[in-house]
C-alpha cells in the first residue's frame, strides 16, 4: 500500500511561558508532502533545558530514521530508535551535569507501506478523524488517566484534578528507561486526518471544536489558523501541533502485515468492504538490547470485543493492554480497593517478571512528578530549577509495591480530598475552590463551571453588577467574569477595575481606557490607541476520557 498526503502543517508557539519548550518535527514550514515521518515533542527542565531535550528527541530519532531505514516502522524499530535517542540523552548529561532531571514527551506519525505507526510517550496526543469525528487517540501516560480509567474520578473532575499535569513517562536518558505505546494503523483511508499535538494546545482546543473544525469545508491552512486562533493569547503553556491529511491511498496491504482492532478503535459502520481485518492495534514496544523495561507497565484492562482476526501479524503483536474506553460509571471508594489491590498484585508480578526500573538519584518516596510544576515538585528534577514532567525513581520489587500503593491510597483518598479543599462563596449560587495553581469555579452544586479556568485572584462582585475581575494564572492578565461564572470579557488587560455602572477602566501597558460590559473601548488616555480587541467567552475545555 502507498501512501501520499496534503501539505503538512505544523506550528509551535511559546504560548503563556517565559520561553518555548516544545519542539516538533519538520520544523515549521518546513514539510513537505514527501516526509513520512513527524513528530511533536513537549520538554520540561526549566531554564532551556526542557527546549534542549525536546530537541535532541526530534533530532534524534530524525538521525536514527535517516540512517537505519526500513520498509516498515514496526514496535522493534521505534524501540531500537528510542534506545539510541536515550544515549543521545546520556551524552548530554554527561557533558552538562546542570541538565540533570530534563526530560520531553514524544509522539510519532510514520508513514508507510502497511498504513501508519503511533508512537507515544507523555500525555502529548495524536488523534485519527475520519469524516469531521474523532475515530481513535492515544491514551494519556499520566496518574488523572490511570485515576479516570478505574473509574475513580470522572471526565469532568480530570479536567480540573490539581495532578493532572503528573505524568509517569517521558525520555530521560539510560539511567530512567522508558518504553514508547506504538500503534500500528492499517485502516488508513483518503481524506482521514492526523493530528498530533502537546498539552497546550488542549487546553483551548477542545475534541468537539477539534472534529467542528477539521470538518469545515475550507482549506487546511484556514482550519490550522482556526486551532492557533484558539490557543493565542488563551494558553498558560506552550502549545504545538501537525495536522497531516491522508491524500490517496493505493494497492493492498500484505497479509503478514494485517492486525486486529482493538476496543477503542470506532470503526467506519457504512463501510461495505469485506476487508475487516484492516484495522488498528495497540501494541507496547518489545525492548531493544539497550532498552529497560518501563517504568510502569500499562493498567490491565479488558477488551470488550473480539478482534476482528486473531491471527497474528508477522512481528507478533501482543494483545493490546490499553485501549480501553474509561468506564462510564463510577466505582465505590470499596470497588477502587479492590481494583487496587488487584493491580498490586500484577504490577508486583511485571516488575518480578521484567526488572525493576533503579535510580539512586532520588530518594524511594518520591510520587508521582509534576511536569509544570516550578515549586512544589514531586518528582525528578533538574538542580537548577525543579519542576519537570519526570518518570518517579523506583528500586526493585519493593519499590514497585510502594507505588502500587499509593494509587491505592490516591483512589481511596480522591473522594476526601475534594472536600478538605476549601471552597468559599463568591456569589449568590457561585463557589471558588482551591487547587495548585489558583481558583477553580463552582456552580451550586459545587461542580466545576464549563470554563474550568484556573484564576489566580477572584475579585468580590462589582455593586449592582455582578460583574467581578479575575486575574489568569500565568499570564497574570486580567478579564470579568459574569455572576454564573462565565467569562464574559477575556483575560488581557494589566490592570482591571470594577465595573461602576456600565463601565470599567482598564489599561495594557501605558494604555488605559474604559469598556462596556462587551469589552468594548469607549475612550482612551492616548491619542491613536489602537481599538479594543474584541471579547470573547471561553469555551469548555477538552473532555478527557482517558
Amino acid at each position: 500500500m502507498e501512501l501520499t498526503i496534503y501539505q503538512p502543517l505544523g506550528y509551535s508557539q511559546q504560548g503563556g511561558r517565559a520561553n518555548n519548550e516544545d519542539n516538533i518535527f519538520p520544523a515549521a514550514g518546513k514539510a513537505t508532502p514527501d516526509q513520512k515521518w513527524f513528530m511533536v515533542c513537549d520538554g520540561v527542565g526549566g531554564m532551556a533545558w526542557g527546549e534542549i531535550a525536546s530537541a535532541v528527541a526530534v533530532e534524534g530519532f530524525n538521525d536514527y530514521f535517516l540512517n537505519h531505514p526500513e520498509t516498515m516502522a514496526t514496535p522493534d524499530y521505534i524501540s531500537q530508535a528510542l534506545a539510541d535517542v536515550q544515549t543521545k540523552f546520556d551524552h548530554q548529561l554527561a557533558s552538562r551535569p546542570e541538565a540533570k532531571g530534563m526530560a520531553t514527551t514524544f509522539t510519532l506519525l510514520y508513514l508507510h507501506q502497511a498504513g501508519v505507526t503511533v508512537a507515544h510517550i507523555g500525555d502529548s496526543r495524536v488523534y485519527h478523524l475520519r469524516d469531521g469525528k474523532i475515530i481513535w487517540r492515544t491514551q494519556d501516560h499520566s496518574l488523572v488517566n490511570e485515576l479516570l480509567r478505574a473509574g475513580v474520578i470522572s471526565p469532568q473532575e480530570a479536567q480540573t484534578h490539581p495532578k493532572r499535569n503528573v505524568i509517569d513517562r517521558a525520555i530521560q536518558g539510560s539511567e530512567r528507561p522508558v518504553l514508547p505505546d506504538v500503534q500500528i494503523l492499517n485502516d488508513v483511508r483518503p481524506g482521514d486526518y492526523f493530528f498530533l499535538c502537546t498539552d497546550g494546545v488542549l487546553e483551548q482546543v477542545t475534541e468537539g471544536f477539534l472534529e467542528s473544525v477539521l470538518s469545515e469545508p475550507i482549506s487546511n491552512e484556514q482550519k490550522q489558523q482556526k486551532l492557533i486562533a484558539q490557543s493565542t493569547g488563551q494558553t498558560k503553556d506552550n502549545f504545538s501541533a501537525y495536522l497531516v491529511q491522508i491524500e490517496t491511498v493505493q494497492g493492498e496491504i500484505a497479509p503478514e502485515y494485517r492486525v486486529p482492532s482493538p476496543a477503542s478503535y470506532i470503526p467506519d459502520t457504512n463501510d461495505t468492504s469485506d476487508d475487516d481485518d484492516v484495522a488498528v492495534i495497540s501494541i507496547s514496544a518489545s525492548p531493544s538490547p539497550r532498552t529497560a523495561p518501563p517504568v510502569r507497565p500499562p493498567m490491565p484492562v479488558l477488551p470488550t470485543s473480539k478482534p476482528a482476526d486473531s491471527s497474528p501479524p508477522a512481528f507478533s503483536a501482543p494483545t493490546p493492554t490499553n485501549s480501553q474506553p474509561a468506564p462510564s460509571a463510577k466505582m465505590s471508594v470499596g470497588q477502587s480497593l479492590l481494583y487496587a489491590l488487584v493491580l498490586t498484585a500484577l504490577l508486583v508480578a511485571a516488575w518480578i517478571l521484567f526488572g525493576p526500573d533503579k535510580d539512586a538519584s532520588k530518594p524511594s518516596s518520591a510520587k508521582f512528578p509534576d511536569k509544570h510544576s516550578r515549586k512544589n515538585n514531586e518528582g525528578i528534577s533538574p538542580d537548577n530549577s525543579g519542576g519537570g514532567k519526570t518518570q518517579e525513581a523506583t528500586d526493585g520489587v519493593d519499590d514497585a509495591l510502594s507505588k502500587t500503593q499509593d494509587l491505592a491510597e490516591a483512589m481511596d483518598n480522591e473522594r476526601k480530598s475534594s472536600s478538605d479543599e476549601p471552597i468559599k462563596l463568591v456569589a449568590d449560587k457561585l463557589f471558588k475552590k482551591k487547587v495548585d495553581d489558583g481558583w477553580v469555579l463552582l456552580d451550586e452544586n459545587k461542580n466545576a463551571i464549563n470554563n474550568h479556568n484556573v484564576y489566580q485572584t477572584i475579585k468580590s462582585p462589582g455593586k449592582d453588577t455582578g460583574i467581578m475581575a479575575v486575574q489568569a494564572t500565568g499570564t497574570h492578565k486580567w478579564g470579568y467574569i459574569d455572576s454564573e461564572g462565565t467569562e464574559i470579557i477575556d483575560c488581557r488587560f494589566d490592570r482591571a477595575e470594577d465595573f461602576k455602572g456600565e463601565k470599567a477602566r482598564v489599561s495594557e501597558g501605558e494604555d488605559t481606557y474604559e469598556i462596556d460590559k462587551t469589552g468594548k473601548r469607549l475612550n482612551s488616555s492616548q491619542a491613536g490607541s489602537s481599538p479594543a480587541k474584541s471579547s470573547k467567552q471561553t469555551g469548555p475545555k477538552p473532555s478527557d476520557p482517558n
